[in-house]
């Protein structure tokens, strides 16, 4: 099917569904179940055509397995490194998916169609976790898979970042917010090494404080004993004289 008679198909599903309500002779339980799946039949042809218009950009590699759950995104490494881990999770979820295996790798200025496992809200945003064959690991927050075009990996300036066109063909880029989120992390592990430092200074005044009483009741106790044998040797002199 060409893009244009995909995109004619899904206008139809989105008109059907508008129409539903006014079908007489079934129910309201039977209308929202139709809607629901001429809706979602309608989104997944429209993301096929969106997805062809990506292709434009030469997908050489396929990243991930072709599902149901899943959904197509065109992204180009133009990081400047080879990729050889790459990960991704709805954001705020616990558990990401791997999708490069052992042995695996997105070389640089490579454009691969990535098939990520779709979240349920159609316009979720996810983040990206990413490791370099230098090395280097990167963590990407909140980027529009489902919705964005023609993304684009980068690295610059120590943080990992994209760019991409929105639906309207607005430029879009996260790198002012991974730079904020880098600044952000640098000045908790300032604080954090503040506050270790810190206590260590702590402990360690707490340990030569300690030390220095001990040393003092010592000091004490060596006067005392020398006191008292100085007196036991004059009361045994006394006896002498005696």
């Amino acid at each position: 099917m060409t893009k244009q008679a995909k995109l004619f198909t899904c206008v139809f599903v989105l008109a059907s569904v508008l129409a539903l309500p006014a079908l007489g002779g079934c129910s309201h339980e039977a209308d929202d179940q139709a809607s629901r799946e001429l809706l979602a039949a309608a989104q997944a042809v429209a993301q096929e055509a969106s997805w062809e218009t990506d292709a434009q950009y030469g997908a050489t590699q396929v990243v991930g397995k072709d599902a149901a759950d899943r959904m197509k995104v065109c992204v180009s490494n133009k990081t400047g490194y080879a990729i050889t881990q790459l990960s991704a999770k709805p954001a705020g979820a616990e558990n990401s998916k791997d999708y490069l295996g052992d042995g695996q790798a997105i070389q640089s200025k490579t454009t691969f169609q990535w098939n990520v496992v779709a979240a349920s809200a159609k316009d979720a945003k996810y983040d990206i976790a990413l490791t370099m064959k230098n090395g280097t690991a990167c963590e990407l927050k909140d980027v529009p898979l489902a919705t964005a075009r023609n993304l684009q990996l980068h690295y610059k300036d120590e943080v990992g970042y994209v760019t991409y066109k929105t639906a309207k063909g607005k430029k879009k880029s996260t790198y002012a917010q991974q730079m904020e989120l880098k600044r952000q992390a640098e000045e908790a592990a300032r604080l954090e090494a503040e506050r270790i430092a810190a206590e260590e200074a702590a402990r360690r005044a707490a340990e030569e404080a300690a030390a220095q009483a001990a040393q003092a009741t010592s000091n004490h106790s060596s006067k005392k004993k020398s006191a008292s044998q100085k007196s036991n040797k004059c009361l045994k002199g006394d006896a002498v004289l005696n």
